[in-house]
């Protein structure tokens, strides 16, 4: 570090006053270097590189810039977006406090993918009693519809760009209207690239391919220059709820580090936490006109995807992520004529985790009803808990099919008067 000082008069140009010899300080290496060895000039002085350890990587759905061009870009995975105009950023509603200044050795570390150049829109509508989310302009071939929540959607919303506190806040629109827009399953998630917290904790969670990650610590956030960007409140309850897979720095479960976030290309070249892009998840490309929600914006040919089977993921999580001592999940696999292969005990089992995985052969008009047993310091719980009607679900289960998040619902226990938890596969 060099420290210079200038004697004169302060109204004057530099050019009229004298420079004085500074001070150097030097902990790259141990020789010493005198100030008057360094070459210090606006235009033909000598750059010095910080000893200090910068970002590298991080997750998908950021937005970033160097201080040496004007050019946005959305990271999409390990992909960088550029946006060619600023109506193409501003009219999928983002915003320019969100952008993260970014050395040009991190952008280095990034593909360069196709830009973004045509104007989209978002919108925010209240319709048959529902709040949805209108994706892409009206001529747009990849644009949707998706239902957000009714537990906690003002938080979603905001996520999105939206401030909106009763649905009086929202434009109100017709089912014809909703109707040129192509519905998607599920629900709405807070948008990738977002920053969430509970009001109940301190932790800050980045959204990215529709999981939650605690950032490990303050450093880290300001490693990633994301001190000034707002973070999205919001109610446990409904976190948990909207959150469909929440990381957990304790178990090392989907936590954002500092040590991924200096490595060039992520926690996949370091050995460090898996994401869910690297696990075969829902990327969401940032296509022409949308961006990623959770849900894939294009229709498939539903004669082709009759005909061949796919693979149904199902994630269930503990509550509030803690790790418990053994998982098991069981179920009945029912195809769509309705025939039942009958109920499996233990098909997927954990231990020492917080979260159990399961992938399926399976079709359109397939269900899947099943059931989660877990030990949390020697006490036993279920992923649902009776009475049902209407049944009480426990931790957070998620489930995916041809890239489609499907919604999981309650279902009765035939025998008893318990419940479980059902997931069918729309047709």
């Amino acid at each position: 570090m060099h420290i210079g000082r200038h004697r004169g008069d302060a109204s004057e140009d530099a050019v009229y006053g004298d420079s004085v010899e500074g001070l150097s300080f030097v902990t790259a290496d141990d020789s010493d270097l005198l100030v008057s060895e360094m070459n210090c000039s606006l235009s033909r002085g000598s750059s010095y590189e910080s000893v200090l350890a910068t970002a590298r990587w991080r997750p998908s759905g950021s937005l970033v810039m160097t201080p040496y061009t004007s050019t946005v870009s959305y990271l999409d995975g390990f992909t960088l977006r550029p946006f060619m105009n600023e109506s193409a950023f501003i009219t999928r509603n983002f915003d320019f406090t969100d952008v993260a200044l970014v050395s040009e050795e991190e952008m280095a570390c990034y593909a360069v993918g196709d830009s973004v150049t045509e104007n989209s829109q978002v919108m925010a509508v209240y319709a048959e009693g529902d709040v949805w989310l209108l994706v892409g302009s009206e001529s747009s071939s990849t644009r949707y519809r998706v239902k957000v929540p009714s537990y906690g959607w003002q938080g979603v919303l905001k996520t999105w760009g939206f401030a909106a506190a009763t649905y009086d806040d929202l434009d109100v629109s017709t089912a014809s209207e909703l109707g040129t827009y192509p519905l998607v399953s599920g629900f709405a998630n807070y948008r990738n690239g977002s920053l969430v917290s509970t009001i109940e904790d301190s932790a800050v969670y980045v959204m990215a391919d529709d999981a939650a990650l605690p950032i490990d610590r303050w450093e880290t956030l300001l490693m990633l220059g994301w001190e000034d960007r707002d973070v999205v409140e919001v109610a446990a309850d409904e976190f948990e709820r909207v959150a469909t897979v929440v990381g957990n720095c304790t178990t090392g479960s989907y936590c954002l580090d500092s040590t991924d976030v200096v490595t060039c290309g992520g926690p996949h070249e370091d050995g460090g936490t898996t994401y869910p892009a690297e696990r075969g998840g829902d990327t969401g490309a940032l296509v022409d006109t949308d961006v990623e929600t959770g849900h894939d914006a294009e229709e498939s040919d539903s004669s082709a995807s009759q005909s061949s089977d796919s693979t149904l993921s199902l994630v269930w999580q503990t509550p509030s992520s803690v790790r418990a001592d053994e998982i098991s999940l069981s179920g009945e696999f029912i195809d769509s004529s309705g025939m039942s292969y009958g109920w499996s005990p233990n098909i997927a089992t954990e231990s020492n985790s917080d979260l159990v995985a399961l992938d399926l052969t399976a079709r359109p008009g397939d269900s899947f009803r099943f059931s989660v047993e877990y030990v949390i310091g020697g006490a036993t719980s279920w992923s649902c808990l009776a009475p049902y009607p209407p049944g009480t679900i426990m931790g957070t289960a998620a489930a995916m099919f041809n890239g489609n998040s499907i919604d999981v619902r309650v279902a009765d226990d035939p025998s008893s008067d318990g419940c479980g938890l059902v997931v069918t596969i729309p047709q």
